[in-house]
């Protein structure tokens, strides 16, 4: 297939791919969880020009019902809730009058308690990457990813089961779908300071994570 060099192209052709980059990249970053996580500036601080990126592990946290629904669907059925909790005080208020202040605030605030646990139990998810030198975690809600964790394996101090006597000397991010006490802390230096993240990963990736660990101390030391 016969292909022209960049610097062969014209100065129009050259203009809009220049103008055009940004959502290139957007698209990239959809295409692969490593790419989405390994952005422009964690390459530039971890990696050399001339390494490849070997992808070690890949691992997710997620919960066994999962609710895969989009922004749309979920924002319908919180205003039909809020219609019906409306047309509800407005019944009781007719019929038995008992004031509408009185019924509202309550079930808005079990409406709100109820989204936030069905949001954190069953909507929210946990990707984990490993490669041969970085460690990445990711918070993945709906089509929303927020990456939580970037960080080479150098700066891992310390790899164990949680243990409730270690959150009161630790910052701790619970970066899974299980209760602490089931998950595994990783514990870095983050500014000069030891931060804990726990996350919900299967042996296999634990195992690889804390082979990669050992490689990278031995390499560091």
């Amino acid at each position: 297939m016969n292909s022209t060099p960049y610097a062969m192209n014209s100065a129009t052709d050259e203009r809009r791919l220049n103008e055009n980059i940004d959502v290139f990249l957007a698209y990239t970053l959809n295409c692969s969880s490593l790419i989405d996580v390994l952005h422009l500036d964690y390459y530039n601080i971890f990696m050399e020009d001339n390494n490849v990126i070997s992808l070690i592990a890949f691992d997710v946290s997620e919960p066994k019902r999962k609710i895969n629904r989009s922004p749309g669907a979920i924002y319908t059925a919180l205003i039909a809730l809020i219609i019906g909790v409306i047309s509800l005080a407005n019944l009781l208020d007719a019929r038995w009058n008992i004031p509408r202040y009185l019924v509202q605030p309550a079930l808005y605030v079990i409406i709100a308690v109820g989204a936030i646990y069905v949001y954190l139990h069953y909507f929210v998810s946990f990707r984990y990457t490993l490669t041969d030198e970085l460690i990445a975690v990711e918070k993945v809600a709906g089509k929303k990813e927020t990456t939580i964790l970037v960080t080479s394996l150098n700066t891992i101090t310390e790899i164990s089961r949680y243990d409730k006597k270690q959150k009161k000397c630790f910052s701790c991010t619970n970066a899974s779908v299980q209760s602490k006490r089931n998950t595994t802390c990783i514990t870095i230096t983050q500014d000069g300071k030891d931060v804990m993240y726990c996350i919900a990963s299967s042996e296999e990736f634990l195992e690889k994570l804390t082979a990669q660990w050992q490689i990278a101390k031995a390499q560091k030391e």
